[in-house]
């Protein structure tokens, strides 16, 4: 089995990264037509910054694809593996991937970018990992899991904001650091039991009767951040403007 998922993880990595391919060209229509002065290097990172975000989101929320499309997830449940085994295996041939090209950033960007660069990738990736039990269609799927990073990003400024109003020592920088970490973590708590209640106690029975710990975990959770964004959200905007 993880001979098979290593070989799924490798084609959403090259369905992600043919972007690549068109490196060249967008050189040459710079150079010719548009001509902005943008470096090689320079469209190779941005290229490369938006297939490794791509990469995690859409390695993680098609974790369940192949069963799905095959209708073989009766097969995968009857597997004699425990289910831990199961997504652990599927889990850990995506993220070595990401893991790779988050060795390759560190070569790219600076040591700062490069930390929050991390972070997000690997909320990404679990974020979407959650998603891929409730949302069948890969575009609603980008679309839910775009809307959630936003969340997250929002989330971790106002932590910045009130976390830094405090006597905490350390640096700004720490902060900076910390504050997305506490974003992703109360995100990712709810959405991970509720997905792995769900897969736990998965069958065949159609996936909308089985996602009842997302109506009563994630969702509320999820509403109840909102609320504190709602809550915090302009005076803290109005505190990092200014700074």
């Amino acid at each position: 089995m993880l001979r098979k998922e290593i070989t799924e993880s490798i084609k959403r990595f090259l369905e992600c990264f043919v972007i690549l391919l068109g490196l060249p060209i967008a050189f040459l229509l710079d150079r010719l037509i548009m001509k902005f002065g943008w470096e090689f290097k320079d469209l190779f990172l941005g290229l490369f910054y938006v297939a490794v975000f791509f990469y995690s989101a859409y390695s993680g929320i098609t974790i369940l694809q192949a069963e799905k499309k095959d209708r073989a997830l009766e097969y995968l449940l009857s597997m004699p593996i425990s289910r831990s085994k199961i997504m652990l295996m599927k889990i850990f041939s995506r993220l070595i991937i990401l893991i790779f090209c988050i060795f390759i950033l560190a070569f790219l960007v600076e040591f700062r970018t490069f930390q929050m660069l991390t972070i997000w990738l690997i909320f990404l990736f679990f974020i979407s990992v959650t998603f891929s039990m409730i949302i069948d269609s890969i575009i609603l799927g980008i679309m839910g899991i775009s809307l959630i990073f936003l969340v997250f990003e929002l989330n971790s400024r106002i932590l910045f904001f009130l976390v830094g109003k405090t006597d905490i020592e350390g640096s700004l920088d720490f902060l900076a650091l910390l504050s997305p970490v506490l974003s992703a973590l109360l995100l990712l708590i709810p959405f991970g039991i509720s997905f792995w209640l769900t897969f736990k106690k998965m069958d065949v029975k159609p996936m909308t009767q089985q996602i009842q710990p997302y109506y009563y975990i994630a969702f509320p959770a999820l509403v109840i951040i909102l609320s504190f964004i709602i809550l915090y959200y302009k005076d803290s905007m109005t505190k990092l403007m200014n700074q």
